[in-house]
């Protein structure tokens, strides 16, 4: 290296740098200019083998600086080695190098060392004509100029077992902080320890890398410190290659995310088509028989039995339509946050009163009179108990999982019951416990999400599949929890907690 081109107005950082060049370089015409926008057109005059910029120099865009440099041919190959003192090199499109202006004269020259060494085998490789050697300009730029790790390794093949042997020379103190390693202990040892993917992938390609001259890319999990590794390795002479190291953990973990999100954006959508056609059944179903019906009682010649029973369909089917749209509504409040909380002071015992009327009517009109029995277990604590909470929407709850435990148990009973816990927190529990068909427990957590109900067959009698999920967001509103325990074919229980 004869020639260099310092771009700096510090007169510290010009001395230090001269003094570098000379000494371990041989550098005889180090030529210095203070203005960068001079930069260019003294380079192609000098034609040096290097520039080195002090980043503190530029007062402007070192994008402007870039396109003005690869604009010349006589400059666009020049490499440049910035010198950073915190101030533009986010703004640097591309660059050989960043060194902190901070450090030692021994590791200043330490990181140019390695920089001419990779330098001079692009060189080589610049004057070969030879097709075999494809040199993909993009990923050097990505690596070499991006400032990325650095290790080189030397490679000797052992006589008697015939193996190669990958053992460490230098590596850079980019590469030694994104490893997480002291230099001390890369010293003599294999590549192959710290970069396993190239072991793995990659053994017979590397023995005959520095003979071959291919460049060998590869990307890799390092466990040590959970980071992903994109690898670019080239043979830089006979027995040495070059080993490039790229963090790209950020943009794996992105990866990895994104196609979470794909997973569950095709799931919801997938659900919500499902949603929308059953929506449609729901609807309709009610509606054909209102209209139906409604028409057969337009006939004069009726039976009166028969007309009781036609205007019993259209009422059911009315209130069936009234709770489908309820959901619906009820969906569209808690996705917008619209849903509220009331909470007063009411008494509990007259709540489960209302409700008892409410599960024998159930009972009734799913024809389990006779066959399902639904009691309030006892309590002492019922007498008088005053409790401050949103008894509509704890009523709508109980009402919803009461509703269910009847529709999916033809034979026992459900039960209704509750009691204080009492703390620095005190809390009612209320369970409804049923003899049901019970439910896999692997499907406990699907019940409480928002579509899934409805894709499993043993839930799909009648209705959207809405009605717990709905219920879990208000008791979460009200400031409670909702959970479930069951055993298939034996029963479920569900368990409402909130404060009083």
């Amino acid at each position: 290296m004869e020639k260099v081109l310092i771009v700096s107005g510090d007169g510290n950082l010009i001395e230090k740098l001269r003094f570098i060049f000379f000494e371990n370089y041989g550098a005889s015409d180090i030529t210095s200019v203070s203005n960068p926008d001079n930069c260019i057109t003294l380079a192609c005059q000098l034609n040096p083998q290097l520039i080195v910029v002090d980043t503190s120099a530029f007062t402007g865009s070192m994008h402007d600086f870039f396109t003005e440099k690869n604009s010349q041919s006589t400059t666009r190959k020049i490499p440049v080695v910035f010198f950073d003192k915190g101030s533009k090199v986010d703004d640097v499109p591309q660059l050989n190098a960043v060194i902190d202006a901070s450090l030692s004269e021994y590791e200043i020259s330490r990181s140019l060392s390695m920089i001419n060494n990779i330098q001079n085998k692009f060189d080589s490789f610049n004057r070969k004509e030879e097709v075999e050697v494809d040199i993909d300009t993009q990923i050097f730029n990505e690596y070499l100029l991006d400032n990325q790790g650095y290790m080189l390794n030397e490679v000797n093949q052992d006589t008697e077992s015939g193996r190669y042997q990958y053992k460490i020379v230098e590596t850079s103190p980019r590469f030694e902080k994104m490893m997480g390693i002291h230099p001390s202990n890369f010293q003599g040892k294999s590549s192959l320890e710290f970069l396993h993917g190239i072991k793995n992938e990659h053994s017979s390609l590397f023995a005959n890398l520095p003979q071959d001259k291919k460049i060998i890319r590869t990307q890799q999990f390092y466990d040590s410190n959970q980071r992903y590794l994109d690898v670019i390795s080239i043979g830089i002479s006979e027995n040495k290659i070059a080993t490039f190291v790229k963090d790209i953990t950020p943009q794996k973990k992105l990866e990895q995310e994104l196609i979470v999100a794909q997973e569950k954006a095709n799931n919801v959508e997938k659900l919500k088509n499902t949603f929308i056609s059953n929506i449609s059944h729901e609807i309709r179903t009610p509606m054909n028989a209102i209209i139906g019906f409604s028409r057969l009682l337009e006939s004069d010649n009726i039976e009166i039995s028969k007309r009781k029973q036609y205007v019993s369909i259209i009422q059911k089917s009315g209130f069936q339509l009234i709770e489908t749209l309820d959901k619906i509504l009820e969906l569209s409040k808690i996705q917008t946050n619209q849903l509220t909380i009331n909470n007063r002071s009411f008494y509990v015992s007259k709540m489960l009163n209302e409700i008892d009327v409410f599960a024998q009517r159930k009972l009734y009109e799913n024809a389990k009179d006779d066959s399902v029995e639904f009691n309030t277990a006892p309590s002492n604590e019922l007498n008088g108990l005053v409790i401050n909470s949103d008894q509509n929407r704890l009523m709508q709850v109980l009402k919803e999982i009461i509703d269910n435990a009847i529709k999916y148990t033809n034979k026992g009973f459900v039960e209704l019951g509750y009691k204080i816990i009492k703390g620095n927190k005190s809390h009612i529990e209320f369970y409804v416990k049923d003899t049901g068909i019970g439910i896999e427990s692997k499907n406990l957590k699907d019940i409480f999400k928002i579509f899934n109900q409805i894709e499993n067959p043993e839930f799909s009698k009648s209705g959207l599949g809405l009605g717990i999920s709905i219920s879990l967001k208000i008791i979460e509103l009200m400031g409670g929890k909702l959970w479930a325990e069951s055993v298939v074919d034996e029963g479920s229980t569900f368990y409402i907690s909130i404060p009083i």
